[in-house]
């Protein structure tokens, strides 16, 4: 018997019909009227990035420059080919499950990827460029703060963690579930979600310290004669903290002369040495080794730091001992010394090659050491002047090889008159988190990169968003990233309530080093 479908029936059937073709038709790429020799201009940058291999979907947007009201990108790694078409006809979000399809064995290949893009009526084709995986993972998780550029805005500040494999962000702590007080950055041990250091200023004034299920408030402002600590690092034993205290006891002055102390974790209570602990310098940004053997640190004459404006930072390294006896080196070592610039070798007129950028600025100031976790390299920052380079527009990121003693090119990082930080290694000493401000020279956002066996540094890429336009919407910076190789297990009000209602425990008064 012959079935008869009613008009309605058989008008939907082709609608359908109709929407199901359409569809399968842009799973393939649009054939393009001309080919153009340059690659597409995307942002973020993602042409020849390295990237890890367990890293969440990179989504880019064509810039505003293009004329585009379409387009589309391919995607090919072996056999996997997946094509996008944009929604928007601009971004270029790749979804989650074609992603992880391209990247199940993309380990230690290459993906190539073509946009084509509708300007002006007719569709052109972009030179591909290739997303280069390595087969170095990175840690799953990051952490993060996000604040206001302007730092003495209250109320817009907050801790957030955010896991790397996919877009799933949450908020640690935030300054609004403290009643506006600042919330400092977190500091990690060695990348342990359980254990860190958070500092709150304001009316809590106190620090949380935080190890596996117990959540312990210090009370800093009881530290005698001694302001709340900044710039603190764990010693990789857990038992040691090292922090620098202000000299100045006025909680909003960005750069003070400051000295250096260690935290007893058990016994709570504070010692130094005469090398951290001095009239005659400014000492900053303690730093220990992955063997705990060593503390590195930053320092300048105090002569020198009343100058403000021509302060300079050394990069120095003292020995550390906690088996007993004496607790430091007798003397420091100096591993960079900030000397005037030599002048450029002369020039021939007609030599047209850009002159060589130097592995590290020699008049600079040090800031922020970060030992690798093999303890192979010293990753640090330079500024032009004094000890908070996130002020200063020409920070740049340097690395230091400890073994052979010298410095290692680092132009791939660096942006020219634009601020770079570094911030964080990951466990497995192959990625690298710092910020930049060379986007748009107001917010802080994070970079990542890879760094080969010996050192080299590939090109670095923006931590992606899961919106294609997300760095234009944020109007937020991202300020102290740090890898974690877990997420943070606290809930926020777990903490807040922790801040409010803990007693806190006195930290005991200063004590002499041996």
């Amino acid at each position: 018997m012959k079935t008869i479908l009613s008009p309605t029936l058989r008008y939907a059937s082709t609608l359908l019909l109709l929407i199901l073709l359409a569809v399968a038709c842009q799973h393939e790429m649009p054939m393009t009227n001309r080919l153009v020799d340059h690659q597409p201009p995307i942002f973020p940058d993602y042409t020849e990035v390295t990237i890890p291999p367990n890293i969440a979907p990179l989504r880019f947007l064509l810039a505003d420059t293009c004329d585009v009201d379409k387009a589309a990108a391919t995607f090919e790694c072996g056999a996997e080919r997946v094509t996008v078409w944009a929604s928007d006809g601009r971004s270029i979000a790749i979804a989650p499950r074609a992603w992880k399809r391209l990247m199940k064995d993309a380990a230690g290949k290459v993906i190539s990827v073509k946009v084509t893009a509708r300007i002006a009526g007719e569709w052109v084709g972009y030179a591909p460029f290739n997303l280069y995986v390595a087969t170095d993972s990175i840690d799953p998780y990051i952490v993060y703060g996000r604040t206001d550029p302007s730092r003495n805005v209250m109320g817009h500040t907050g801790l957030y963690s955010r896991c790397l494999e996919d877009f799933h962000e949450r908020a640690v702590l935030t300054s609004d579930m403290t009643h506006g007080d600042r919330i400092g950055p977190a500091t990690f041990s060695g990348g342990d979600a359980q254990r860190f250091f958070l500092p709150l200023s304001g009316a809590l004034s106190c620090a949380l310290l935080t190890d596996s299920d117990k959540i312990e408030k210090l009370n800093t402002h009881t530290i005698p004669g001694l302001p709340t600590p900044t710039h603190v690092a764990w010693h990789p034993s857990g038992r040691y903290m090292a922090f620098a205290v202000n000299r100045n006891a006025r909680q909003d002055v960005r750069e003070t002369a400051s000295r250096i102390v260690i935290y007893d974790v058990v016994k709570h209570e504070l010692f130094t040495s005469p090398q951290l602990f001095s009239d005659s310098s400014s000492v900053t940004y303690p730093a220990f080794s992955p063997d705990g053997e060593t503390l590195y640190f930053c320092a300048t004459s105090l002569m020198a730091y009343t100058r403000a404006d021509s302060a300079k930072y050394h990069l120095c390294a003292l020995a550390f001992n906690i088996h007993g006896g004496r607790r430091f080196g007798r003397k420091a070592d100096t591993l960079y010394h900030s000397r005037p610039a030599p002048p450029p070798p002369p020039r021939k007129k007609s030599d047209k090659t850009p002159p060589r950028r130097p592995e590290v600025r020699p008049d600079g100031s040090a800031a922020r050491p970060l030992p690798s976790p093999d303890g192979r390299y010293l990753l640090f920052t330079v500024a032009d002047v004094g000890s908070n380079p996130a002020d200063r527009p020409t920070s740049d990121v340097a690395l230091f090889d400890i073994k052979h003693r010298n410095f290692l090119p680092v132009d791939t990082l660096c942006a020219d008159n634009d601020s770079e930080i570094a911030y964080s290694w990951s466990n497995n000493g192959r990625w690298i988190v710092y910020t930049t401000r060379s986007i748009d020279g107001l917010y802080e956002y994070p970079v990542i990169a890879h760094l080969s066996a010996d050192g080299r540094p590939s090109k670095p890429f923006l931590l992606p968003l899961k919106e294609a336009n997300g760095y234009r919407r944020t109007m937020r910076s991202f300020t102290h990233p740090t890898f974690l190789t877990a997420p943070v297990p606290y809930r926020n009000y777990t903490l807040s309530r922790k801040a409010r209602t803990l007693e806190g425990v006195d930290i005991q008064p200063l004590k002499a080093g041996k």
